[in-house]
């Protein structure tokens, strides 16, 4: 049973795959203009906050005074210094930071998933200048975004904490030093193949929800909300034109959910090595606690 419920699972796909294939085969139009906003939204805004700050988190977490200065925070100072070069850097900074530590047998796996599941969050710099300066001419929005996530991102923490994790999941080993020692260069073409996918993804997903879009009837607020479940940023874009309350509401569950594309881009950085279940299960936590602190504390 199980397996002919996989089979028409995946039967189901490759005929919506091709069915996607033909529809935008016949609309060039849908395609050019997608990939066209999504390439200029990729150079303008995701690559210049994003990328440097991938490269230097990567050294950040390799340099010998972080291991000391985060170990004086005590069990949970390795959970502190990704967390906070995710708030910093944005995703998928701190799921390649967990990766990184367990491939260096600095945590288990299970610790890896743990800090991934609430580590992966915007960055400062797109929720306070993108979003607060550009689209609201307001940096305080953004602020408030940004206080938003971090409490968040700490309660999804506690929750994960009690469901998920033991007291003797917590244990620490340094850095090793042979893993301390690939530099800058190596940091660099890292973070560069990353910088690749996650614009790969944007374009691929923001598509996706144009697509959707074209072949269903939707209000501007539907229109929004869809843009923002497949690919964030363009939903957040999009929901600067509904109205400054109800738009705040929609950019806090985006930012909260992150949307399919940043998703896949945590998932992707994971590269197999740990298993995304916790990361899901904080992501739905993370989107309820955002909406409620959106309610609680809109902008008005």
């Amino acid at each position: 049973m199980k397996t002919s419920v996989k089979r028409g699972a995946q039967s189901a796909l490759n005929l919506l795959v091709l069915a996607s294939f033909f529809y935008l085969l016949f609309h060039p139009s849908l395609v050019s203009e997608s990939v066209t906003r999504s390439i200029y939204l990729c150079v303008r805004v995701i690559v210049p906050s994003l990328f440097i700050f991938m490269v230097l988190s990567r050294l950040i977490i390799a340099m010998p005074f972080t291991d000391a200065f985060f170990g004086r925070l005590g069990r949970y100072g390795i959970e502190a210094m990704v967390l906070t070069l995710g708030l910093l850097c944005g995703f998928p900074v701190g799921a390649k930071c967990a990766v990184f530590l367990y491939e260096s047998g600095a945590v288990s796996k299970k610790r890896a998933e743990f800090i991934s599941a609430f580590t992966n969050g915007a960055s400062a710099s797109f929720l306070i200048g993108y979003v607060g300066g550009a689209l609201y001419s307001d940096v305080a929005v953004g602020v408030r975004l940004f206080l938003f996530q971090i409490v968040a991102a700490l309660t999804t923490a506690v929750i994960l904490r009690v469901l998920f994790m033991k007291k003797e999941d917590f244990a620490f080993a340094p850095i090793p030093e042979q893993e301390k020692t690939g530099g800058f260069p190596e940091a660099v073409m890292d973070s560069t193949f990353t910088m690749i996918s996650v614009c790969a993804l944007i374009i691929t997903f923001s598509l996706l929800g144009e697509l959707f879009l074209s072949v269903i009837k939707a209000n501007q607020i539907s229109s929004v909300l869809i843009k923002g479940f497949f690919e964030f940023s363009s939903g957040i874009a999009s929901a600067a034109a509904v109205g400054a309350e109800p738009a705040f509401i929609m950019i806090c569950l985006f930012v909260g959910f992150s949307g399919l594309c940043v998703i896949m881009q945590v998932v992707t950085a994971m590269r197999g090595k740990l298993s995304a279940k916790m990361y899901l299960a904080g992501r739905l936590i993370n989107t309820a606690i955002f909406g409620m602190l959106s309610l609680l504390f809109g902008i008005a």
